[in-house]
């Protein structure tokens, strides 16, 4: 895999645990994304992996938003507001 692949991959993941870790969509745009690179960001994920961040699943990866924000919260930033 070349530097230009293995960035791509390591965005997508990216985006895919910070989607699930911020609830998606609106929990983004309230941590600062606009909606439009937002949107952007999702329809390369889906170009990639073939299906919505909401149902990609990682075999051996759980995303526990609740545990990593009870533990990490005032390490990173404000959780997102529910």
């Amino acid at each position: 895999m070349g530097p230009v692949a293995r960035q791509a991959v390591e965005d997508a993941i990216g985006f895919w645990v910070t989607w699930h870790l911020y609830g998606g969509f609106e929990g983004l745009q309230e941590f600062g994304l606009h909606q439009s690179t937002i949107w952007r960001k999702v329809a390369r994920f889906r170009n990639m992996t073939g299906v919505h961040p909401d149902v990609f699943e990682m075999p051996g990866v759980a995303i526990d938003a609740a545990a990593y924000w009870a533990a990490a919260g005032t390490k990173v930033g404000r959780p997102p507001r529910r």
